[in-house]
């Protein structure tokens, strides 16, 4: 009973090992565009996450680096848009100086989150089916 026991266990820890490991994302960034004054710059990205059960995910997110005497310092980053769809369906642009406009080809119920707005940022969505 106890061989059958401890077989059982090393299956199962088996099993969470597999499971767990599988849970990588193998990012690609598309597209990348900066604002006029090049203070902010936004992208997108996409990719496959949380093994075989899962569904090809696409972000935006807009960036702001801060530097000092010509080093980066740090980076601030939001991500403001995202949906399960091919990163080849979103396209990103900025309309002036601090309003951004996310075009998806894709449906509303495929979007899993979108903000209108990151510090002096307005972001605009179109959704095309």
């Amino acid at each position: 009973m106890e061989k059958r026991l401890q077989h059982a266990i090393t299956a199962l820890l088996a099993g969470c090992i597999c499971i767990l490991s599988s849970c990588g994302c193998d990012l690609t960034t598309g597209l990348t565009v900066r604002n006029p004054s090049g203070h902010y710059v936004a992208f997108t990205e996409g990719g496959e996450c949380g093994g075989a059960l899962s569904s090809y995910e696409s972000h935006v997110q807009i960036s702001r680096p801060y530097n000092l005497f010509g080093y980066q310092l740090w980076t601030s980053r939001k991500g403001i848009f995202g949906a399960t769809v091919n990163l080849d369906q979103l396209t990103i642009h900025w309309t002036d100086e601090h309003n951004l406009s996310v075009a998806c080809r894709c449906r509303k119920d495929a979007v899993l989150f979108n903000d209108a707005k990151w510090r002096d940022i307005s972001i605009t969505y179109a959704f095309t089916p």
